[in-house]
């Protein structure tokens, strides 16, 4: 009985010890100019959150870490609040946030794009393994905002929105691990059990907006209005040229209700652009949606838009779905075509499409479209027919008459029976042109 006593005391001492050795971690932050973002996917994207938002972040390291932060943006005036509460992973996600976090902190007017977080010593790091990260009760009733960076998806994380997993996005993320750091910095990671609604897996785009600029109305798929950084934008050969100036967030209008549908944002959100992209121009754009249920552009209307490093044609493909705002009916998006101009660029683009999934975006043959309509051109007026020298009795009326009302034989008959013969002639001339 003692011996067993024992043995439970030292197992409680054990545990005790092991989370006041986690407890060693603090609330800490990192400045942007200072370090890398070094634990997340391509391209950049600020979500904004309400006080109503949780956001989670599922993330495996493959090495002991001193520091773990996510990248914050307080659109440049530092006031907000953000709470970060720090899991030991178990089992899944909801099951890991039902439990007690490691560290609780309230971040209070941070400065802007600051990685917050927390840090620990080289005596106690923070144990390779997997980890949670919660960011809830956004608070800002002085400022434009707070939220997060995200990025498109990454190998060593999950990111749940209010519960839910989106599998478009992950966090911007900053580790610093102890020692040197390993080659492939996360560790495996618990995958999320996904339940699949309907999906339109139909290999073809949405027919009411497939967008052109080759076709006769492609002048109405954009607007200048609102434009910024955008000098006139022309249509030449088919091609939409878009002439990018310096500035930050050079953007234009896609106006998809001027004439055509409204596209359905569950059905198709997948977008497809075919661009071409200038050399040295920058590799990230933005994408500010505006629908039926969430009108835009507001923040928490945007996703981030890639680029190939490529001055060949390429199919940038964009997720709208990745913004879990993205409800109703498309209407229109502001498209910031790249973030910061630094000088002058020319960029084009040849169609827009919408699709249903990635693999129809990537995979669809433009040629199986038919060929754009030309703009009708108006009929040539008939020639006239050679009347003889002039004479005193009316004139024959023009055939084209008939689509007012039947055909003119009977005043036809009854001019020629009044009329010389020449005149005559005239008429059976008219007839017989008639009757071809």
């Amino acid at each position: 009985m003692k011996t067993r006593l024992v043995v439970l005391i030292g197992v409680i001492f054990v545990l005790i010890l092991s989370v006041m050795a986690s407890a060693q971690g603090k609330a800490a932050y990192r400045l942007e100019s200072e370090v890398p973002a070094n634990f997340n996917g391509s391209g950049s994207t600020a979500y904004s959150m309400r006080e109503e938002d949780t956001v989670g972040i599922q993330f495996s390291l493959a090495k002991d870490a001193l520091f773990v932060g996510v990248g914050c943006p307080s659109w440049t005036d530092n006031f907000g609040e953000l709470t970060f509460k720090l899991y030991k992973f178990v089992k899944d996600y909801a099951t890991t946030v039902k439990g007690s976090p490691i560290i609780t902190h309230t971040f209070v007017d941070y400065i802007d794009n600051a990685y917050l977080g927390f840090e620990f010593t080289e005596d106690n790091p923070l144990k390779a393994g997997e980890y949670v990260i919660e960011i809830s009760d956004a608070s800002d009733d002085i400022g434009l905002g707070v939220g997060i960076w995200t990025t498109q998806k990454y190998p060593g994380q999950n990111l749940f929105e209010d519960g839910v997993y989106n599998n478009s996005l992950a966090a911007r993320m900053h580790v610093k691990f102890k020692g040197e750091a390993p080659e492939t910095p996360y560790g495996e990671l618990t995958p999320v059990k996904e339940e699949n609604g309907e999906v339109n897996e139909s290999p073809y785009p949405f027919p009411g907006a497939v967008m052109r600029f080759s076709d006769s109305d492609a002048d109405s798929y954009y607007t200048m209005s609102g434009a910024r950084y955008i000098d006139e934008m022309t249509i030449e050969n088919g091609i939409l040229k878009i002439p990018v100036q310096s500035g930050n967030d050079p953007q234009f209008i896609i106006d998809i209700q001027a004439s055509l549908e409204p596209v359905p944002c569950d059905e198709y959100p997948i977008m497809l652009i075919r661009l071409k992209r200038p050399e040295g121009s920058p590799l990230t754009g933005e994408i500010m949606f505006n629908t039926t249920d969430f009108p835009g552009p507001v923040l928490g209307a945007s996703v981030g838009v890639t680029y190939e490093d490529t001055t060949e044609w390429q199919d940038v493909i964009v997720d709208l779905s990745a913004n879990k705002n993205y409800k109703g009916e498309l209407l229109t998006f502001r498209y910031d075509i790249v973030h910061m101009s630094d000088k002058e660029y020319l960029f084009e683009i040849e169609y827009i499409l919408f699709f249903g999934t990635v693999e129809a975006a990537r995979n669809f043959d433009m040629s199986t479209l038919p060929t754009p309509s030309p703009t009708p051109e108006s009929t040539p007026t008939p020639e006239k027919t050679s009347v003889p020298a002039k004479t005193e009795t009316a004139a024959t009326q023009s055939p084209r008459n008939e689509e007012k009302g039947g055909t003119n034989n009977d005043v036809i008959l009854g001019v020629a029976a009044a009329v010389s013969a020449v005149s005559a002639v005239v008429v059976v001339v008219i007839v017989a042109r008639k009757r071809r």
